[in-house]
């Protein structure tokens, strides 16, 4: 299959991607119960609807995978050093995702039924475990550093407009920091985030400038 074909198909799944995240991000809001960092998540858990909404995350999170890839292959040879730790990073902030939306649809739910398991949720041990701390630390510096690297390299390249490497860039931000300040605001950073990778993924689906050159 020719780059150009993959390219293309990278657009409609960084769009997909775009589409699914969206719409987890408000599905979650409304439908799940809002719960301060280290609460007793058991409840949550056991909601009807989270499995599909999680199962909805990690479609999301696997579309855009294969479409950041296409994306990187759009604009690797301009992007130096610089995009290809952004997009090794983020790729890798991607896989450290795919790896915790799995364990929370397959195992959560499972762990959550058993009455003898309660305390892990309710008595913050899944919160204060040194693992689960290193694990949560790292997926942020990784994506921090692949975020604004590769953000960096899409606002330079002439391939991406760079309103969309803006976007991507502080829809992360506000992703990130909205927890500490309102759900909204994260609410708010994953539609951010969302429109800049439908950007990234509607450039893709057009001829790459420097081949037109």
């Amino acid at each position: 299959m020719k780059l150009e074909k993959i390219q293309r198909l990278g657009g409609f799944a960084v769009i997909i991607g775009a589409v699914l995240l969206a719409a987890w991000s408000i599905l979650h809001t409304i439908l799940l119960p809002n719960f301060a960092h280290g609460s007793d998540i058991t409840p949550l858990i056991l909601n009807p609807h989270f499995c599909w909404l999680e199962l909805t995350a990690l479609l999301a999170v696997l579309f855009l995978v294969f479409g950041f890839a296409a994306i990187y292959s759009r604009f690797y040879s301009s992007s130096g050093v610089l995009g290809f730790i952004g997009y090794v990073f983020v790729t890798l902030a991607y896989i450290l995702q795919i790896a915790n939306s799995a364990w929370a649809l397959l195992i959560f739910p499972l762990l959550a039924k058993h009455e003898l398991l309660y305390p892990l949720f309710g008595g913050k041990i899944y919160f204060n475990d040194t693992g689960i701390l290193i694990f949560q630390n790292m997926f942020l510096a990784v994506m921090l550093i692949g975020v604004v690297t590769f953000s960096i390299a899409l606002i330079r390249s002439r391939e991406f407009s760079k309103i969309s490497g803006i976007l991507f860039l502080t829809g992360v931000v506000l992703y990130g920091i909205g927890p500490m300040i309102s759900e909204y605001v994260a609410v708010f950073g994953v539609f951010i985030l969302a429109s800049g990778c439908a950007l990234l993924g509607l450039r893709l689906l057009r001829p790459s400038i420097e081949k037109a050159n």
